[in-house]
C-alpha cells in the first residue's frame, strides 16, 4: 500500500523530499555560522588605555550594547592577565599620553597570544609613525575612530575570527 502510495504521488513527493533536504543543509550551515559569533560573543573586551579617559564613554556604550567588558586599566603589567578567555584588545590611544616604548611593550605582549586588537582614538587625534610601524608588526591589528565603527569591528572580528 505504501509502495503504491508513493508511485501515485511521487511529483509530488520527490521535490517536496528535495526542498527539505536544501533545508536542512542551511539550516545546520547558519547554525554553525551563528554558534562561532554567539561563543566568541560570550568572551569580554579587554579594555587598556595609556594614562587617559579616553575610553570611558566608549565603555559605556559597549555595555549599553551587550558587550561584556573587563574594567579599563592603564597597567601593563594587568596584559598578562590576558589570555585566550579575552575576545578582543580595545586600545583606547592618545598621540600626548601614548609613548613608543608603550607601544612597544603592548605588541610585544599580545603578539604572542594572537589577539585581535582595536586601536580606538580620537577623530582628532593621529598616531605617530613609529607607533603605526610597531603596530604593523603586528598582523591582527584595527584602527578606528568613533563609537559605532568600533561596535561593528567588534561584531565582524567576533563573527568571523578563528581564536583556535
Amino acid at each position: 500500500m505504501i509502495i503504491k502510495f508513493l508511485l501515485d504521488y511521487w511529483t509530488f513527493i520527490f521535490p517536496l523530499a528535495c526542498l527539505l533536504a536544501q533545508i536542512f543543509v542551511i539550516c545546520k550551515w547558519w547554525y554553525s555560522r551563528n554558534k562561532k559569533l554567539r561563543d566568541n560573543l560570550k568572551k569580554p573586551l579587554f579594555l587598556y588605555e595609556f594614562e587617559n579617559n579616553i575610553l570611558q564613554r566608549t565603555e559605556e556604550i559597549l555595555k549599553n550594547s551587550d558587550f561584556i567588558t573587563r574594567n579599563r586599566t592603564t597597567d601593563l603589567c594587568s596584559l598578562d592577565d590576558l589570555t585566550k578567555e579575552h575576545s578582543i584588545l580595545i586600545i583606547g590611544y592618545s598621540s600626548i599620553d601614548a609613548s613608543t616604548e608603550k607601544m612597544q611593550s603592548l605588541i610585544n605582549r599580545v603578539i604572542n597570544q594572537r589577539t585581535p586588537l582595536i586601536v580606538f582614538c580620537n577623530p582628532k587625534c593621529r598616531i605617530k609613525e613609529t607607533d603605526m610601524e610597531i603596530l604593523s608588526r603586528y598582523s591582527y591589528y584595527e584602527i578606528c575612530n568613533t563609537p559605532l565603527r568600533l561596535i561593528m569591528l567588534i561584531d565582524n572580528i567576533c563573527q568571523n575570527f578563528n581564536y583556535k
